[in-house]
């Protein structure tokens, strides 16, 4: 279990306590509020839970949620942030904070499609913004993404992820791990496996007129005219490899290459240059 690693990279100070109308009783609620810092997390959860019977606020669901992930308390505190989120602004890095913390809850319950979903969707807030994402979101996202190379991905998740994207309000689209030979565009059989399960998922999408766009991302190793070409022919391979299996899919698949100019993550070590090396699916 990786949750006490993201509880140590989040930042845990103390959030303003803001009284809405309609509250019982903002003092008390308050005083409450107050009191759970310090304490454990199951004292904590306890307060604040009477905290929030007196006033719902953003600050008060948020350090809920966040002491019962500490308590490995995964669906209630996914209920947690989700009531947060009725008091932060969509588009806001309240949202993709608490965005990230229920991609973690997510992940922990081995959901992946909702995890990547959720993690995107925040990612996606900074990205907007012009921000730098923190440190445990993108670890949080790094663990995702290897969680889901190092499977079979089958067509139902994919089904899944795709349709959570879209509950997310992200464009739907999903990395899929296929492996290549070193500089090369033959897909090996573990991919071509994976690439039978894309297939599948597709054909439905295809079948009520949606395109498809393969885009194709490298490494930074190499040279940037080299990597472009590289990700192009990739891409064309997968495509390739698709209509071989699907025939059905002739003629809705488009490609892009990318080469290494939209790196995923950042680093020279060889697990972040496997997480770049990536096929990206988009719905168009």
């Amino acid at each position: 279990m990786k949750i006490m690693r993201y509880l140590l990279l989040m930042s845990l100070s103390t959030l303003a306590f803001n009284a809405y109308s309609g509250c019982l009783d903002a003092e008390q609620a308050k005083a409450l509020y107050l009191r759970a810092k310090g304490q454990t997390a199951d004292a904590t959860v306890h307060l604040l839970k009477q905290s929030a019977e007196l006033c719902e606020n953003y600050a008060v669901y948020y350090k809920l949620g966040v002491n019962q992930l500490k308590l490995e308390q995964y669906q209630n505190a996914l209920a947690s942030f989700k009531n947060s989120q009725h008091f932060a602004e969509i588009g806001s890095k309240q949202d993709a904070i608490l965005l990230g913390r229920m991609a973690i809850a997510y992940y922990q319950l081995q959901d992946l499609s909702n995890a990547l979903a959720a993690i995107d969707a925040a990612h996606e807030v900074y990205a907007q913004q012009q921000a730098e994402a923190p440190a445990w979101l993108t670890q949080v996202r790094q663990d995702v993404d290897t969680s889901i190379a190092q499977t079979l991905f089958t067509s139902g998740k994919i089904n899944e992820t795709l349709i959570s994207m879209k509950n997310f309000g992200v464009k739907p689209k999903i990395n899929i791990k296929i492996l290549f030979a070193s500089r090369s565009v033959l897909i090996d059989e573990q991919g071509v496996e994976q690439i039978k399960e894309l297939g599948k998922a597709l054909l439905s999408y295809v079948q009520s007129g949606q395109r498809i766009l393969v885009v194709g991302h490298t490494d930074i190793k190499g040279g940037e005219q080299y990597n472009q070409q590289l990700s192009e022919n990739r891409a064309k391979s997968v495509i390739k490899t698709l209509e071989s299996i699907y025939p059905e899919l002739k003629g809705s698949l488009d490609f892009k290459g990318r080469g290494f100019s939209q790196l995923r993550y950042k680093g020279d070590q060889e697990k972040i240059h496997q997480l770049n090396r990536r096929v990206e699916i988009q719905l168009l």
